[in-house]
């Protein structure tokens, strides 16, 4: 089981960067996500975004206020002593689960990941993503929302969160090449890499099964 004071500093760190930047011009994200939201509330309430390891669910509540009709269809999952001491989240389901564990959502359009997998080394990324892999469809998308490094001349603030993982956890930021090797050697390929702030190379990385 994971110690309290290390959930409580991942939590932490989660909480600072719950922006939702991400959004901005990602498709076809938002405009599926706007279609979802306005049909009849009978229609199939299948999962459309599951939130893996998201601190608070902040992804979670900001979709559920951006787009009211996903209601339901928004999924958060992290650990039992994470999700054990949550309130309940008006229109997100909230579930334990762990990145260790075979995806126990199926065929959800989009898992989404953010600033979790910089916190592993590669071959835990590996399993985590062949674990949700697992139960994609075709039209399913992985979106792992961290930094991707650009060859040469990285903005400060990239190479300092470089440093900081390498001196907290032991784990590196990953350029694109770097992320293009571990989803090819998880069965899954990237569909585009969406880059979203200058400053510090944030971006969406889409994953799509091969």
């Amino acid at each position: 089981m994971t110690p309290p004071a290390t959930v409580a500093a991942l939590q932490a760190a989660m909480a600072a960067s719950e922006t939702t930047e991400w959004l901005e011009g990602l498709e076809p994200f938002n405009t599926e996500a706007q279609k979802i939201s306005e049909l009849p509330p009978a229609a199939s309430k299948k999962a459309f975004f599951v939130e893996i390891g998201g601190g608070y669910g902040h992804q979670c509540i900001n979709l559920a206020k951006k787009y009211p009709g996903l209601e339901r269809r928004l999924i958060f999952q992290d650990l039992p002593e994470v999700v054990n001491k949550l309130p309940p989240i008006d229109g997100v389901r909230i579930m334990a689960h762990s990145l260790f564990e075979k995806q126990i959502i199926r065929g959800s359009r989009f898992y989404y990941l953010r600033q979790v997998l910089r916190n592993w080394p590669d071959d835990e990324v590996i399993k985590i993503l062949q674990n949700i892999a697992a139960n994609m469809s075709h039209r399913s998308r992985i979106l792992i929302d961290d930094i991707v490094l650009p060859d040469s001349h990285a903005p400060w603030q990239a190479t300092l969160a470089d440093m900081l993982l390498m001196i907290g956890v032991g784990t590196k930021e990953r350029s694109r090449k770097k992320w293009e090797s571990l989803a090819e050697r998880a069965g899954l390929r990237i569909e585009q890499v969406h880059s979203y702030v200058k400053a510090g190379c944030p971006a969406v990385v889409v994953l799509a099964l091969k």
